[in-house]
């Protein structure tokens, strides 16, 4: 599974049997954003590896982040897919993070690079993740697939990196959250400065 890994190369072999008690094999290996090309080439020897290994009986597919397959996307509907950038998990600190969430069909919590307003669009959710409370942020137009997906994914984060509380901040409505919560997020976020954009007219991650 993808969920909970680091942005980088990863191949999952799938079986199944057909009505006629054929066995089809698929081979995905994904390529993440910040791969180098050395580990881009590693990976493609590995499926040439597999493959052999499987008598040459497989239909592989290759799949780069932001434009995954259909079939490969079907395999994570329930629990969506996590991506954390670096290649390093000891590269880059626990706290804080940012995450934002994307897609209806199949939700992905992508990290992002910076901790930024930027970031911040009312089509999505995001997650400010901060050593004492994780704050799910939902903007005004996400649907309630991905909505749900927040939840779940800042709770399996809280309970992850045993994080005190959790806070739903609704688009439009932070000034609403207690002193001590806006105290925390303006250590990340300044309020002052806040800028979340529209939703784009065609979003180019609608599944």
């Amino acid at each position: 599974s993808l969920a909970g890994t680091i942005s980088d190369k990863n191949t999952i072999c799938r079986e199944i049997k057909t009505p006629m008690g054929v066995i089809e094999r698929y081979i995905h290996f994904w390529l993440g954003a910040n791969i180098t090309s050395d580990r881009s080439k590693s990976a493609a020897y590995k499926i040439i590896e597999l493959d052999l290994h499987l008598d040459h009986k497989t239909t592989q597919y290759r799949e780069s982040q932001g434009h995954e397959g259909i079939r490969f996307l079907s395999y994570f509907k329930e629990d969506g897919i996590l991506i954390q950038s670096g290649t390093d998990p000891s590269s880059y600190p626990q706290f804080p993070r940012l995450y934002q969430i994307k897609g209806k069909t199949t939700p992905q919590c992508i990290q992002q690079k910076a901790i930024t307003w930027q970031h911040f669009n009312c089509g999505h959710v995001m997650i400010l993740q901060t050593p004492t409370i994780l704050f799910v942020w939902v903007g005004r137009t996400t649907s309630s697939c991905e909505r749900l997906f927040g939840l779940k994914i800042g709770t399996k984060l809280k309970d992850s990196f045993k994080i005190p509380e959790m806070a739903v901040v609704d688009d439009g409505y932070e000034q609403s959250m207690s002193a001590d919560r806006k105290e925390v997020w303006n250590g990340f976020l300044s309020l002052s400065q806040r800028f979340v954009q529209p939703m784009a007219l065609t979003p180019s991650n609608a599944d």
